[in-house]
C-alpha cells in the first residue's frame, strides 16, 4: 500500500510509519473518533485517528488495528478547509498532493 504521506515526500517510507495505533500512544498529540467519506461511494465510515508529535495524521478502522489505512503527512498538506458536505456541518478537508480527504465529527443530531 502507497501511503499519502509517502507521496508528499519520497523520503518517508511506507516501512517507517506503518505503526499499531496503540504503538502511537506515547507519540500522540491527538487521538479519538472521526468519520472519513470513502472517495468512490461517498459514504461516512467511523474511523480511529490520531496525531502525532511529529505531524502525521494516522487514521484506522479500529483501535485494534495493526496496520493505518492512510497517513497524511500534515506539514506537507497544501489546504485544510472547513466545508460542509453531503448534509454533515461539522466537517473539514485536507488536501495534499491534488488529493483530497473528507473527515466529519459525529452529528449530535443524528440518530444513532
Amino acid at each position: 500500500m502507497e501511503y499519502t504521506a509517502c507521496l508528499q515526500d519520497p523520503s518517508i517510507t511506507s516501512a517507517s510509519i506503518r505503526r499499531s495505533a496503540t504503538s502511537l500512544e506515547s507519540e500522540k498529540t491527538k487521538a479519538g473518533v472521526l468519520f472519513r467519506q470513502s472517495a468512490v461511494l461517498k459514504v461516512w465510515k467511523e474511523r480511529y485517528v490520531v496525531v502525532s508529535k511529529d505531524s502525521f495524521m494516522y487514521w484506522y478502522g479500529s483501535k485494534d488495528d495493526l496496520v493505518p489505512e492512510d497517513v497524511i503527512y500534515l506539514k506537507k498538506a497544501t489546504g485544510v478547509r472547513r466545508e460542509e458536505v453531503a448534509g454533515r456541518s461539522n466537517t473539514f478537508i485536507i488536501t495534499s498532493k491534488n488529493v483530497e480527504k473528507i473527515f466529519g465529527f459525529a452529528n449530535p443530531l443524528a440518530p444513532k
